[in-house]
């Protein structure tokens, strides 16, 4: 079998194909649909004879695979960061997250990638040319100039452009620290950090089901703050291979809303009667999922759908996250379901150091932190965090309900943790534990029995990494696993 491609390009009704590799041959009737998979046949210059494997379009013919400087094709195998799938992974479908005026999002017609960059340059350079000419003049330069970093991040949403983006404004940021232009280093420094909660920003992939059998189940895969879902490969293997359909995502803030009601239409469209496994790790992925669940228990709650999120998650996992302590009584209707916003600032400049020291790293702009850009990355924000505002920014984001959601914690849940966590702490972890011990549900299930009947059970290890012991300790955790799918009696085909 030849190569697979994904088709990127045709934003205008698919790709248009011809009978033969020239470009006078005759044109085919219908157009090759954008995140189309088709098979290399032959390759011809910059011409490729395809033949389709899914998707819409003509069944072969020839495409060209580059526009300019624009990709209209990309290996189907390999994410944007190179990472390969392995061998027996299905191919995942591209979920296409649009962005939408409802949340804000939408930005109208852009400039090509090249314009922005170029415009990005001139205006940063403008800018500290004209720091004399008066604090008014200076502020509107400086919001043209991060309105044109917000276009650059948002043209990152399509795979196909986003390492070039994050490199370009990394190298930006470095250029801008060097020189001390510091406000427009700040602007730079901020926006990447709202795009880090997820270096595969609003990416979401499903993996489909093996087989037509309704007992294997559908996994929401949740990923953690700054990670990329070449992070989550390991548990995506692991699920495709006992047969599960995966919907694998990060915890994105920016197109945050956007993505997850693009997340439970498709959850909604492919569902049927199959159980529902949730997988999350660490408090971004506990907070991405929380948010989901809640759209999807109140679309339950409307009649809008028939599937109960509390009867049809039949499994829960928990990795490396955990509770604040204001977390376990705070009363959601007071704030919405965020708590009180006890986070400080130290806090939240680890948080922004991991996820953008990750998001750097992801795409290759570094190999270490005391490198550049990452080391003009750090003193930017150590800067910025001194003001007060960056623990604004973590305390402010959303993480969903929690005690509404009361009935869905009462799944059969297995929480992973280790003791050499330095992200989120064992106690904390722990803490998550006792609080879903003491449901009202649970202990209720406990009553006149000596046994634990709380289907509550916890690995903890020694010196595993932060949501790395799916891969560091495999074998461990992924018999916690079957043993917790066994207990929720679900089974795998796989």
């Amino acid at each position: 079998m030849g190569r697979l491609w994904r088709v990127v390009g045709g934003d205008k009704g698919g790709l248009l194909v011809r009978d033969g590799r020239e470009l006078t041959s005759a044109e085919k009737a219908e157009r090759l649909a954008k995140q189309s998979i088709v098979e290399e046949v032959e390759i011809a210059g910059p011409r490729l004879c395809y033949r389709i494997c899914r998707g819409t379009g003509p069944e072969t013919g020839w495409v060209s695979m580059k526009l300019k400087d624009k990709h209209l094709l990309v290996p189907a195998d390999t994410r944007e960061t190179g990472k390969r799938f392995s061998a027996e992974t299905p191919l995942p479908e591209l979920l296409c997250v649009q962005p939408s005026v409802k949340h804000g999002t939408e930005r109208g017609a852009l400039a090509t990638l090249d314009e922005l960059e170029q415009k990005a340059w001139a205006q940063v350079k403008e800018t500290n040319s004209s720091m004399n000419s008066g604090k008014e003049a200076l502020e509107d330069k400086m919001v043209r100039f991060k309105s044109t970093v917000q276009d650059l991040l948002h043209v990152a949403w399509k795979r196909e452009n986003r390492k070039r983006v994050v490199l370009f404004l990394a190298k930006l940021l470095e250029f801008c620290s060097k020189n001390n232009w510091t406000r427009a280093a700040q602007i730079l420094c901020h926006q990447l950090c709202l795009v880090s909660w997820a270096s595969s920003m609003v990416d979401v992939e499903y993996y489909p089901f093996r087989d037509d059998a309704e007992t294997n189940p559908m996994v929401l895969l949740c990923g953690f703050g700054g990670s990329h879902l070449d992070d989550l490969q390991p548990a995506i293997e692991q699920w495709t291979k006992r047969g599960a359909a995966v919907l694998a995502f990060g915890p994105a803030l920016v197109g945050r809303e956007d993505m997850l009601e693009r997340i439970y239409e498709k959850l909604m469209e492919v569902l049927g009667g199959h159980p529902v496994i949730l997988h999350f790790f660490s408090d971004g992925g506990f907070g991405m999922a929380r948010s989901l669940l809640g759209m999807w228990n109140e679309s339950w709650q409307h009649g809008q759908t028939r599937q109960s999120p509390a009867e049809t998650i039949k499994c829960i996992i928990s990795d490396g996250a955990g509770l604040l302590p204001h977390e376990t009584t705070y009363i959601e209707d007071i704030q919405g379901g965020k708590g009180e916003p006890t986070t400080t600032t130290n806090t939240a400049l680890a948080f922004f150091t991991g996820c953008g020291l990750n998001m750097l790293m992801t795409f290759g702009a570094c190999q270490a932190f005391h490198e550049e850009p990452a080391n003009s990355f750090g003193k930017t924000l150590i800067a910025w965090s001194n003001s007060g505002d960056l623990a604004h920014e973590l305390t402010s984001a959303p993480r969903g309900p929690l005690a509404s959601l009361a009935a869905i914690w009462c799944s059969p849940m297995l929480i992973v943790a280790s003791r050499g966590d330095k992200v989120v702490p064992l106690e904390r972890s722990l803490l998550l534990e006792s609080w879903l011990r003491n449901l009202p549900t649970r202990q209720s299930l406990q009553e006149g029995k000596e046994r634990d009947e709380t289907r509550l059970y916890t690995l903890i290890l020694e010196k595993a990494l932060h949501c790395r012991a799916m891969a560091t300790h495999a074998e461990e955790y992924w018999e916690a696993v079957d043993n917790l799918l066994a207990a929720g009696g679900v089974s795998c085909s796989g």
